[in-house]
């Protein structure tokens, strides 16, 4: 089986970028943006904008190649609809992202909390991601 680079629907993969960006503006803003800034280390006024621009700018580029993966991911599992899209983005949440996270976070020895908040945005985005892709093949 060779992966098959072509034929994905960028609409869909453009629409899953929105999704994943509103959710995480919501998640690391109002939702639990003191909570993230505590459990990293950090102090609002550490916080520097230019910084913040380039890590924004990162994130888009790594947002768009996330859902370009999962969306290739659901054209190969043949996730047909909303619910087998979110297994997709689920599997790969827990089965490949949320690994990472953990060991990433006890190397860095970063508390519990970080790898909650971080670890249950990775999840609950990529099976939004995979619902709106799943929905709009």
């Amino acid at each position: 089986m060779s992966i098959p680079w072509t034929g994905v629907n960028w609409w869909a993969v453009l629409g899953a970028v929105v999704v994943h960006m509103f959710i995480g503006g919501m998640w690391y803003g109002p939702l639990f943006g003191e909570a993230w800034i505590r459990a990293v280390g950090f102090r609002k006024e550490d916080i520097k904008p230019q910084k913040v621009n380039e890590a924004m700018s990162i994130m888009v580029a790594c947002t768009l190649l996330k859902c370009y993966a999962l969306a290739l991911l659901v054209r190969m599992l043949g996730a047909d609809g909303i619910l087998a899209g979110m297994e997709a983005g689920a599997l790969l949440a827990l089965g490949l992202v949320l690994p990472g996270v953990a060991t990433n976070q006890a190397f860095e020895q970063r508390n519990r909390a970080f790898f909650v908040i971080t670890g249950a945005n990775h999840l609950v985005t990529l099976v939004a991601v995979g619902a709106v892709l799943g929905a709009w093949r």
